[in-house]
This record gives C-alpha cells, structure tokens and sequence, in this order.
C-alpha cells in the first residue's frame, strides 16, 4: 500500500446507542465536547485518575468521523477510518489487540492503470519512493514550503503519483499541503481491522458516560470556570476540552466567550479541512480479476486521479476514494454523480460487464457533514507549526484536542487518541 491514510476496509458494526452506559455526574470535574476517538480516549483517561467526566456528543452515536455499519450492503462497511497506519509504532495496534480485534496485514498488491490500460508498476513505486523523499529534503533545507515546490509532475505516471500524495492522501492539492507537516508525519506498515475501525472505536468507549444528541453551542471559559451551554441545558465544570474537528471551530459552529485569542483563531484557519470520501461498490458476481485486497492506483481517460480498494476479504466489493479540488467538486454535485463516477472509473479498466453486476452502492460526503464539514485536517504552506497553537491549553481551564492537534499523527485515528490523553493530562494537571 503507498498511501498513507487511505480510508479502506470493511468490518462489523456495534450500535451506540444500544450500548449500557453509567448515568452522568451532576457536578463533573471535566466537561469534554465530542465523543470521537480523541473525546473518548480523554474521558477514559480522567475516568482512570479518579475524576468525573461528562461526555457529550451531538450524534446518536460515538466514533466521530470512525463509523461502520452493515445494513447498506449485507456486510459490515466502514465509512470512515479504517486503516492502523505505522502500526510499528501505532499506539492503537496493542489496544486493539487487548480487544480481541483481528488485524489483517495489507498485502501490499498494486495495480496501476493509465486511461484504462495497464501502467509500469514498478516505475510508478519508484516514482512514489523518490517523491517521499524529494519532500523530505524540502521540509529539510526549505522548511515549511508547499510540496508542490519539492513535486512537479512531467508524465501522467508522475501526476497519478503525487495526486495519491496530496488530492488521495492529504485531502488537499500539493500547493495547499505544507511539505514541514507531511514530513514529520509518522509513516510505516499497515493493519485493518478485520471487524473495522468503527466497531473497534465504539468498543474502546462503550463504558464511558456519554451524552448523545446533545450539541453545544457556547463555551463561556471568563472564568473561574467554564459553562457550556447546550441543546440540553447549560453544563458547568472546572475545565472543558474541546474535540470537535477544525472545521467545525472554523465555522463558528460553537461561540466562545470570550472570542479566542487572535493566534488560536489563526491556528483554526491554517489548519482546514480536506476533502477525501469514499465510493463503495457490490457487484453480484465477480468482474474485478484482481487479488483481494489490490490497491489500484488509477488516473482516468478524463484526467482524474483515484485510489480503490479492490475485493476485501475476498468480497466482490471495491471502495473507490476519491479527495482534493476534484473530490471537493464531485462531492458538490451529490451521491448519485459520485456513484456514477466511480463505476465509470472502474469499466474503463475492467470493461462494461462491470457496470452491469452492480447491485449495492454508497457514497460518503464528508464535507456536507455539518459535523465534520470534511475529512481531515491538512497544514497550509507556512502553518505546520499551527498545529502545536492549536493544542495550546487558554487560562488553565480550556483545552483542545483532535486529530488537527497532534504533529505526528494528524489526520489518523492515533492522532485523536494521543491528543484526548495529552489533553486529559493538561486538565488533570489543573484540577490537582
């Protein structure tokens, strides 16, 4: 597998909201916004000091942007998240093992594909390799530069190379990606989780005591303390960390009083979201002659660049993803464009009867999710160091976390998780 973070797999769903949970404190030490991975991983983490945390979230259902389900196709699909990346070291690998998750290794087979016919594989790696390390040296002697002053395709090879760095992995363009903030992102080896990342996440929190459906609106952090005020009621508590994605701080969707700090504001903007979603296909018999697992790496007759994820556990299913200014303007147009896309995408390789054995689809759009308004976060040229402001604790009592909040491991499960225990670390500190 080349990509970094490319969000494939399939797994076995848990409902949140059938899950039996502990009653809420009236009187909390810890009021945490959010109950994705990073708002989970924090609450666990004050819960094991001895403290009271009320967890609140706006969805019916824990996991955030990591979610699987089973009732679109017959079999479990993640929407989200699904891959353990730099698993040498990924601190998620032996939590989920300790769950009795099933991590199956990615096997590693390419197929590359010019215009519908078959391109040089092995160039195309080579290509990848040097492309990793030209950036390399350009976060090394440039600093925080654009990628795009390390990568400057000459072929349609090269193009489909770098678009799987920037548009398929990062989510944004190579001049929109800072080349400091990729480089110092952990890289490695592969897992998916066989029963998925959604069933892993909601496993990891089904005892914690969360609130669903409960939006919040206002933070009021003027002190002593800070009150939240939510679609419930108002919340009081010492300290309060914030885990919704960027975009959502970018929007104003939660008001805070006061306003924050001119550089947290900053931090907000150069840090946006990118646009990555996933187009997931069933087909009734099989018409893809690929082995499970394949990670086909395409640029179509049109010019458009795609990632799939070719027959999972031996399933006649592909997932197609697609990200960048093409992803962003596809996802515009709506789920069925998307699906047709895709299905177009794929017949220019393995011909016409393909698009006659569909019979299952879906598309995620991220980015019309008022509570994500995209994928994952990406650094601006100029702006990796943003993420570290972003993290910043404000006046002892507000604290962030989030994928957007962790140099190493942004936009990655890991991320949210390091940040929720580094930031219920930051408020336990001030509650002693």
């Amino acid at each position: 597998m080349l990509t970094r973070r490319a969000f494939a797999g399939a797994a076995a769903a848990s409902a949140a909201g059938a899950l039996a949970r502990p009653s809420l404190a009236a009187n909390p030490d810890v009021i945490i916004i959010g109950a994705g991975m990073a708002g989970i991983a924090a609450a666990r983490a004050v819960m094991e000091a001895g403290r009271v945390p009320v967890l609140i979230e706006a969805r019916g259902r824990i996991g955030g942007r990591t979610y699987t389900e089973s009732h679109t196709f017959g079999f479990p699909h993640d929407h989200g998240a699904a891959w353990f990346e730099a698993v040498e070291r990924n601190p998620l690998v032996p939590l989920a093992r300790g769950l009795n998750f099933q991590l199956a290794p990615d096997p590693e087979t390419v197929s590359v594909y010019i215009g519908g016919r078959p391109a040089d594989a092995e160039r195309y790696e080579r290509i990848y390799r040097d492309a990793e390390r030209r950036i390399d040296r350009a976060a090394r002697n440039g600093g925080d530069v654009a990628v795009s002053v390390a990568l400057q395709a000459r072929d349609s090879l090269e193009r489909l190379a770098f678009a799987q760095i920037g548009p398929l992995d990062a989510g944004v363009e190579l001049h929109q990606l800072s080349a400091l903030d990729y480089n110092r992102q952990a890289d490695g080896g592969l897992l998916l989780p066989a029963a998925g990342m959604g069933a892993f996440v909601q496993s990891y929190g089904a005892s914690l005591p969360v609130r669903l459906g409960v939006r919040a609106h206002r933070v009021d952090w003027s002190g002593p303390g800070v009150s939240v005020e939510t679609s419930a009621g108002t919340l009081r508590a010492p300290a309060v960390i914030v885990t919704v994605p960027v975009g959502v701080l970018a929007a104003g969707d939660i008001s805070f009083s006061p306003p924050l700090p001119a550089d947290k504001q900053d931090a907000i903007a150069g840090l946006p979201m990118g646009s990555f979603n996933r187009i997931a296909l069933r087909f009734e018999r099989r018409v893809i002659d690929e082995k499970p697992f394949t990670a086909l790496n395409a640029l179509t007759r049109a010019g458009d660049a795609i990632y799939a994820m070719l027959r999972p556990f031996q399933r006649e299913f592909a997932i197609v993803c697609v990200g960048g200014d093409h992803g962003r303007a596809l996802e515009a147009k709506g789920p069925q464009a998307m699906i047709d896309f895709a299905i177009d995408a794929l017949v220019e390789i393995y011909g016409g009867d393909l698009r006659r054995a569909v019979n299952g689809t879906h598309a995620t759009r991220w980015g019309a999710d008022v509570l994500t308004r995209g994928a994952y976060s990406a650094a601006r040229p100029g702006h990796a160091r943003k993420r570290e402001a972003l993290a910043a604790p404000l006046a002892d009592r507000l604290f962030f976390a989030g994928e957007a909040t962790d140099p190493k491991w942004a936009a990655r499960v890991a991320g949210a998780w390091t940040s929720g225990q580094r930031a219920a670390r930051e408020s336990l500190a001030v509650l002693r």
